[in-house]
Formats: C-alpha cells, structure tokens, sequence
C-alpha cells in the first residue's frame, strides 16, 4: 500500500465546488505533513538524532508527491460557464499549497543539513540560545496552526494576525 492521496478523487466529478472541497481537505493534510516534519526536526535539533533528520528529509518527498497530484488535479477541474468564484478558488489553493510545498522543501534541504552538521560538528547552543531557539520555534508553529485556520476558515482577523507575526517575527 503506497502513500498517496487520500481525498482527491481520480474519476469524473460532477461539481467544482465538491472537488475544490477534496482538494482542500488534501491540502491540509500536506500542512499536517509539513507541521508533523518541523515537530521532528526540532526533536532531533534537541536531541542530536541525525537519523532522525534524514527521515524528516525523506518525508518531503511525500509533500512533492501531494503537490503534483493535488496541481494535477486542480487544473483539470472545469470550471462551469458563469462560474465567478472557483477560478479565485483554485488560485488560492494552489498559492497555499505552492506556500507549504517550499516551506517543506526548506525543512529538507537547509534545516535538515543543518542538524546534521550539528551533530558531525558536536556542536551546541548555549542555554540563551536555546532559548531563543524555542522562542522561534513557538511562534513558526503558531503562525503555521493559524495559516492552515485561516486557508480553511478564511477569516480575515486570523490572516492579520498571520501578517502582523510574520512581519515582525521577533516581537
């Protein structure tokens, strides 16, 4: 049994707005890769587990897996004459998924490397930078619980929220 998705229909669908709800629904399931992936890096930061960093690595290959078959199939979705709200729809989903795939990729080849170069080197932080490590750490998975809240509930007072942390992480 390969992974793969698991709420994107292969088959003919009939209505848009049921395939941008499966589309979505496996979207977030990438976001819980993406956030089950950070979780683990920082255990194995913490805990100098390079085989555990390796891992976390190799799960990016499951996001890049999700981002072409959900892109796949959002672009063969057709979009019903008169239709004015889907096309928005589609775009959005794909920027956030586009988001969580970089976001992932980033957790796979820099931060992965750098616990592994932690643990080669016998490195360490002093207790201030851990932390301030921590502090960082809080606040990534913070905005990434209210990004993945705010793609499915749209609220715009959550999305301020979102801009406000990420233009001023270190407040």
């Amino acid at each position: 049994n390969g992974f793969g998705p698991r709420y994107i229909n292969t088959g003919p669908i009939d209505s848009v707005s049921v395939a941008l709800t499966q589309s979505m629904r496996e979207i977030v399931h990438v976001a819980e890769i993406v956030r089950g992936m950070l979780g683990d890096l920082w255990k194995a930061l913490k805990t100098d587990d390079e085989q555990l960093a390796f891992a976390v690595g190799q799960r990016d290959d499951q996001v890049d897996l999700l981002d072409t078959q959900i892109k796949r199939f959002l672009t063969r979705q057709q979009v019903f004459q008169g239709d004015t709200g889907h096309p928005a729809e589609q775009m959005r989903q794909l920027r956030y998924l586009n988001e969580l795939e970089n976001v992932g990729d980033m957790i796979d080849k820099n931060l992965s490397e750098l616990v592994a170069k932690k643990v080669r080197l016998g490195a360490d932080f002093s207790a201030e930078g851990w932390r301030e490590l921590d502090d960082i750490y809080g606040k990534v998975v913070e905005n990434m619980l209210v990004a993945d809240a705010v793609f499915t509930t749209r609220d715009p007072v959550l999305a301020q929220q979102v801009l406000r942390n990420t233009a001023r992480p270190n407040q």
